[in-house]
């Protein structure tokens, strides 16, 4: 690992145990906004895993565009742009750039759940501020483990919520103010601000983007 690396990883795992949600937001994620009756939480506290604290960094073989990628994703400039402010604001960003030189392959951690320890799934790239896949932590993996006080719920995936957060997979329930794949119950954008559908504290919740 070089200095700048070390430097980086130091900073992430510091911005971590702070938990504060920064600002800029993946430029990559799309945000689906639709007007439903789930009301807002402004001053709801961030999900519980909001930070990202060991990415996989495996530099793959140097490439000029996507065709000449196995992984189909090259590290080239345009990419470069396309996430820079992820790659400025966000610490998990930070240290997968900091692990890497441009125009080389983007090398996936993980093809599968089965490629990632106990306790974590393998996410997709909208689940996290960098264009890699990445085993994440998950609050469930099947729908036989969201029963909560006489509940049954499902377990669902769910794409990054604010600025620097990453999505993962947690149980939702019928009774949740809304839900991350029910399109009738997703979260409005109230007075310009664009609300996400997060779990907090065990229930999903629509909770605003940092101001």
């Amino acid at each position: 690992m070089t200095a700048l690396q070390r430097i980086t990883l130091l900073a992430l795992l510091a911005a971590c145990e702070r938990r504060r949600p920064l600002r800029a937001a993946p430029p990559d994620a799309t945000v689906r906004v639709e007007a439903v009756a789930a009301p807002l939480v402004p001053d709801a506290p961030a999900p519980t895993l909001a930070c990202v604290a060991d990415v996989a960094v495996v530099e793959g073989p140097p490439c000029v565009t996507n065709d000449d990628c196995p992984s189909r994703l090259c590290f080239n400039s345009n990419l470069e742009a396309q996430y820079s402010r992820a790659l400025r604001d966000c610490a998990d960003a930070r240290q997968w750039r900091a692990g890497r030189r441009l125009g080389t392959c983007v090398v996936d951690a993980c093809a599968r759940d089965a490629d990632c320890p106990a306790g974590q799934r393998c996410g997709s790239a909208q689940m996290v501020s960098f264009p890699q896949r990445t085993c994440l932590p998950t609050g469930c993996r099947t729908p036989g483990i969201c029963t909560a006080h006489g509940r049954v719920g499902q377990c669902f995936p769910y794409l990054a919520g604010r600025p620097c957060e990453h999505g993962g997979w947690a149980c939702s329930f019928p009774d949740d103010e809304c839900s991350p794949v029910e399109v009738a119950r997703r979260c409005r954008p109230v007075n310009g601000r664009v609300a996400y559908c997060i779990p907090v504290r065990g229930t999903f919740r629509c909770v605003s983007e940092a101001p």
